[in-house]
């Protein structure tokens, strides 16, 4: 059995939208051994229950709702899939809460996991239609879609995420009786998933990816604009050096720290022929950021907990944002 497991927070009409999603592709493509939805309900005031309580009677297969009282992603996560084995899954398919997953999604990530065995198996998203990213938005990386082209510095397929990824039941037992399998430490400032592929890596876990399982990105207002994307800019670095920390060789560590802040010194010495162009300008504005948060983590030993900032509503203002 597979189990689907969405972690949620404040976003009812997301989630909504997600497992009425999940319900279509059950119907059109329904596992092979069975399926079950878990959604952990992370939000204060909950919410996500009364979501799962009015779809659950007409979905294809069980649908259930956990409250993870602790804030923060990590505990979410870690509820979701205690369920999720508790009930008998043998793998489980995580989704975000505001994705929508294509009719075809799961069918491709368990053909591939079946295919191949392996203890990861990872799928893509694209931008949904109705999103329209700015010029000064289309090259910067974090707005591309993954290609899965060569590995990163993990050994990791390059665009892989927990956004769309299936992962079988005895690469979590393993990482469970070390530990919490998502860490803890990461709660609030989010790169949870990417400490938990890299400690699964060292684990001996095995992985492959699905190209064709596609979820849909749809991001709120706020995240899409200018001062929403260099919160992001400075939590990709800040999360970097948290990474390299806990994972990386000592040594490298030390060399790392000289290097970032001679880069960071550099990019902005660079300014003024960044001048005259809102893409250059902005591409120059988040390597500054994204270097300025590895700084941070670096040298400062920080900590950027991104989910405890207070979400501001968002603005049309500024010359970038428009």
């Amino acid at each position: 059995m597979i189990a689907v497991c969405i972690c949620t927070c404040g976003r009812n009409a997301e989630l909504r939208a997600c497992l009425e999603a999940v319900a279509a592709a059950l119907h059109a493509h329904p596992p092979g051994g069975g399926a079950l939805v878990v959604v952990a309900d992370n939000a204060p005031g909950g919410g996500a229950e009364d979501v799962v309580a009015e779809l659950a009677a007409r979905f294809p297969c069980p649908l259930v709702a956990v409250r993870e009282p602790q804030p923060g992603i990590s505990f979410a996560r870690n509820t979701v899939l205690r369920e999720a084995l508790a009930r008998g899954a043998d793998a489980v398919a995580c989704l975000d809460d505001d994705d929508v997953p294509q009719p075809d999604w799961l069918h491709h990530l368990e053909a591939a996991w079946r295919a191949s065995g392996a203890e990861l198996v990872f799928g893509g998203w694209n931008w949904c239609a109705d999103v329209r990213l700015a010029p000064w938005q289309e090259d910067l990386k974090i707005f591309r879609t993954p290609a899965f082209e060569g590995t990163n510095r993990w050994g990791l397929p390059s665009g892989a995420g927990t956004f769309n990824v299936l992962v079988a039941r005895p690469l979590i037992e393993r990482l469970a009786a070390r530990g919490p399998v998502f860490a803890p430490e990461f709660a609030l400032s989010g790169g949870e998933d990417v400490d938990f592929m890299i400690r699964a890596v060292g684990a001996g876990a095995t992985h492959a990816v699905a190209p064709r399982s596609v979820v849909l990105r749809s991001w709120d207002a706020e995240r899409l604009t200018f001062a929403g994307v260099m919160r992001r800019a400075f939590r990709v670095g800040n999360l970097r050096a948290l990474h390299d920390r806990n994972h990386d060789d000592p040594r490298r560590w030390r060399k790392k720290r000289r290097r970032i802040a001679r880069a960071l010194l550099a990019e902005v010495a660079s300014l003024p022929w960044r001048l005259g162009s809102r893409k250059r300008l902005a591409a120059w504005a988040f390597e500054v950021t994204r270097l300025a948060g590895e700084v941070y983590g670096r040298w400062f030993g920080g900590r950027f907990q991104y989910y405890a900032a207070p979400r501001r509503r968002a603005v049309a203002g500024g010359a970038l944002t428009r």
